[in-house]
């Protein structure tokens, strides 16, 4: 057997999803639908790697290994923001909830284009920034202040491709008429096992909150 990449194609290189088999290396262009792979798949046993752009390509980051979670956000502050953005694709999904997959920070790199990101806040005293790149208005992430972890976008996945929800949260924060399916848990704050999850992926972290990327600018919506 020998690695396995695929490549989804918006633009070339949108999206790259290395799957660890026997083989150390991933080289071939034609396993990344031709041209040449932005990194080496990793070596068995070690993490995947998951490549994420803005929607014109300025803007790449990678994600080391699985998230910590994948939720969808009800609360009035990812809709406001979401309202406030108008993002092309639009970030909400149908039910007008935000998707997002978590990450610990130490697990997120910025490839290129840092000088695009700018932070985005509802409120001048907000304790949450959104990162959007600037260059074509795509929110990439959520950051708590404080927070050890990064809420990603899943618009940010060509294709529908994000992880799927393991729950929603605040839902109580939906407006009235929302019609939410008993797919998944429906809870109406923080869940137990939500704040269970990122506690423990601090423990990982050795209670450390890495900066990931220092982001000067300001963005106006």
């Amino acid at each position: 057997m020998v690695a396995v990449c695929s490549v989804d194609n918006i633009h070339t290189d949108w999206y790259v999803y290395c799957h660890d088999a026997t083989r150390p290396r991933c080289t071939s262009a034609a396993r990344h639908g031709g041209g040449t792979p932005p990194w080496p798949c990793r070596n068995r046993g070690e993490r995947d790697v998951t490549k994420i752009i803005c929607t014109c390509g300025n803007v790449a980051i990678a994600l080391d290994g699985p998230p910590i979670l994948t939720a969808e956000c009800h609360c009035t502050s990812c809709r406001d923001a979401a309202g406030r953005l108008a993002p092309r694709p639009p970030v909400q999904e149908e039910n007008g909830g935000t998707r997002f997959v978590m990450q610990r920070k130490d697990r997120l790199r910025v490839l290129k284009g840092s000088d695009h990101l700018a932070s985005f806040r509802l409120t001048p005293k907000s304790g949450t920034q959104r990162i959007v790149a600037t260059c074509c208005a795509a929110p990439m992430w959520l950051e708590f202040r404080g927070g050890h972890w990064l809420s990603i976008y899943a618009a940010r996945w060509p294709d529908g491709s994000a992880p799927a929800p393991a729950l929603r949260t605040m839902t109580r924060d939906a407006p009235p008429g929302t019609v939410l399916s008993d797919d998944i848990h429906n809870a109406r704050t923080q869940s137990a096992g939500f704040m269970a999850r990122l506690f423990w992926s601090w423990v990982r972290m050795g209670f450390r909150n890495p900066q990931v990327v220092d982001v000067k600018g300001v963005y106006h919506a």
